[in-house]
């Protein structure tokens, strides 16, 4: 990749010349590889502007057939370098499903400006009295004449903010509806605001399920802005007169207080809808932000929206096994309610329809009616509107699970059609599913964006802890010793350390708090192995698979550390045919396969290497898939 503008770049002490192919930082080089540093260049020189990962490809790669792969791996590399890999990006922002925008305040000069001062510099005495004229050469009155123009522009533009004013996470609260008692207009004017503004790709904005709460706190907006760290929080009230109805909002930046914007505005109170679109449109217009959101769908009365939007705060509360069920058990519930108010309201059967495949995945695995109440209501959702990512993304979790017979490649497909369709929606499931596929990468960026979108989410919480037992990271999961809901997997950890005391110690404490838990019970059959007693350890092993199946669609990591005991025993056979049951049942986990020194023991034998051999074509085809639809 060749340039010719002879420009260098700016950004937050970052000097870029693509000409001399150098980046540096207050002074001090930084290496970047040959396409990273293209691909900064190409981001440097469109600050601001979506770029598109197929112009991304084109600029960067020309005359090369790559994947969009090479390209993710590349922005990865080039946030490393640039120290951009906190849950707020300060220059690289992913506009998911489309593409890259570089969000840093970039100034540009030619390269050449300081040699060409010089070079038009007359030549004076030298004599230490004498003094120095230099003409001012005229690119320099051009350049400042350029400068003054754009800034006018800019400034009359309505776009300019100052560094301090500049924003780039927003929360949109609910609207407060003075004199009446009812929350379901004020969360769905900040529902409606949020869904627009949040595809722009401009801001990160808090989801509803984030805001929700405050529907119902008598709470000051800083400290909820606080509490959802952003840098600004939207605010408002809405109250009715007669036929009109009068809203009023404010822009507040959260580090002082101050207010950056506000607006007031009347409308007639006929349709509370098409009030909420009003109000988004007004304030995405003010920011002049490109609303490219698809039309929000509405049920037929209020009633119905606010026992859906109590539903989804439930939902997001949701839990694992059988202690999980009361609660999602009032989600349930609050969904029932919605549809009993308006039976045609579509969004409602499909969370629903989540609900019930919940149950029947993680909480209540034995009983097999919970898929088919699923189903029954992705159908009639889709005879609703055809249209709902929420659909397809249930369609996923059936085709992953038992009830769907294991079939992972269309778990896959219709994983990548829901967030195709909704990017932001269900963050965590994405993640999930495709770190049980081994697309380890994909799914740690996945919860990346997630917590970018809603630091305050519990399902994102419970993904920290949960994606690096299922990927058997070791070193991330004792790193996070102390964290909540870690404690169980650290014993598991210090084994494929080696660290064989530290694993008893941790298992004696575990187990005495936990003595029936299978797959604690499985971690000591693991140590017994490895302290040589395969007897003992493989009667631990066989009293757990034959136990009840307790751990529904978990089921398939009781057999992989079976598998791992008799690995370590030297036993290929019985390890090879657990493994296949293992990669059989929604987990073909091969980057995991490939590197746990848990099964060190089998890994020349031949069938081990046919099966990884079967393993990594699948997960390559996996990767295909994801890249050639992300």
């Amino acid at each position: 990749m060749t340039f010719d503008d002879g420009k260098r770049y700016f950004f937050d002490g970052f000097t870029l010349d693509p000409t001399e192919r150098s980046l540096s930082r207050n002074g001090e080089e930084i290496s970047l590889p040959g396409k990273v540093f293209d691909v900064l260049v190409v981001l440097a020189r469109n600050p601001g502007r979506l770029l598109r990962k197929e112009e991304l490809i084109e600029n960067v790669w020309p005359d090369e057939f790559v994947e969009e792969a090479n390209l993710a791996r590349s922005v990865s590399t080039l946030r490393k370098a640039l120290s951009d890999t906190g849950r707020e990006h300060k220059y690289i922002a992913t506009v998911q499903g489309q593409g890259y925008r570089f969000i840093a305040d970039v100034s540009e000069s030619m390269s050449g400006d300081l040699d060409e001062i010089a070079e038009n510099t007359p030549e004076t005495p030298t004599s230490s009295n004498a003094v120095v004229r230099i003409e001012r050469p005229r690119w320099i009155i051009i350049l400042v004449a350029l400068s003054v123009i754009m800034t006018v522009v800019w400034l009359t533009s309505g776009r300019f903010f100052t560094a301090d004013d500049r924003i780039k996470t927003l929360a949109v609260l609910p609207l407060r509806q003075l004199g009446e008692n009812n929350s379901a207009l004020g969360l769905g004017a900040a529902d409606a605001i949020i869904r627009k503004l949040n595809r722009t790709g401009r801001l990160t904005v808090r989801p509803t399920s984030a805001i929700y709460r405050y529907a119902e706190q008598e709470k000051d907006s800083l400290t909820a802005g606080h509490e959802l760290g952003v840098d600004a929080v939207l605010e408002g009230t809405m109250q009715k007169s007669g036929e009109v109805i009068r809203v009023s909002v404010n822009l507040l930046r959260t580090t002082d207080g101050s207010s950056m914007w506000s607006d007031s505005f009347d409308m007639p109170s006929k349709d509370i809808f098409s009030i909420q679109d009003l109000v988004a449109e007004k304030i995405a217009n003010h920011f002049q932000l490109d609303l490219r959101a698809p039309q929000n769908k509405y049920p037929a009365n209020e009633l119905a929206y606010e026992y859906y939007f109590k539903g989804m705060l439930s939902l997001d509360q949701r839990g694992y096994q059988a202690r999980a069920l009361p609660q999602l058990e009032q989600t349930i519930s609050l969904f029932k309610k919605a549809i009993e108010t308006d039976p045609n309201y579509a969004l409602a059967h499909a969370q629903l329809a989540y609900a019930y495949i919940w149950a029947g995945i993680f909480v209540d695995v034995e009983n097999p009616e919970w898929a088919k109440l699923a189903m029954g209501e992705v159908e009639r959702a889709e005879d609703l509107d055809p249209n709902l990512a929420e659909t397809h993304l249930v369609r996923s979790l059936y085709y992953w699970g038992a009830s769907g017979n294991y079939r992972v490649n269309d778990a896959l497909r219709e994983l990548l059609t829901a967030k195709r369709m909704d990017p932001l929606s269900h963050i965590e499931d994405y993640s999930g599913i495709l770190a049980h596929l081994g697309l380890e990468d994909e799914a740690q960026q996945e919860l990346e964006e997630g917590l970018r979108s809603d630091p305050t989410s519990k399902s994102y919480a419970d993904l920290e802890v949960f994606l690096p037992g299922i990927s058997g990271d070791a070193d991330a999961i004792l790193a996070k010793q102390g964290s909540p809901g870690i404690q169980s997997e650290e014993p598991l950890a210090y084994l494929r350390k080696g660290r064989l005391d530290d694993a008893r110690k941790s298992l004696d404490e575990e187990l005495s708090q936990a003595p029936d838990a299978p797959f604690l019970r499985l971690y000591r059959a693991i140590y017994l192995a490895y302290k040589g007693n395969a007897d003992a350890a493989e009667a631990a092993t066989k009293k757990v698979l034959e136990e009840p199946d307790r751990q529904g669609e978990a089921y398939h990591h009781t057999t992989y550390y079976a598998a791992c005991v008799y690995a370590i025993d030297g036993k290929t056979a019985e390890a090879i045919r657990l493994l296949r049951r293992t990669a059989g049942t929604g987990y073909p986990d091969y980057p995991l396969f490939n590197r746990d020194h848990l099964l060190d023991n089998i890994r020349n034998s031949p069938e081990f290497i046919q099966f990884l051999s079967e393993q990594k074509a699948q997960w390559e085809n996996f990767r295909r898939e994801y890249y050639e639809q992300n």
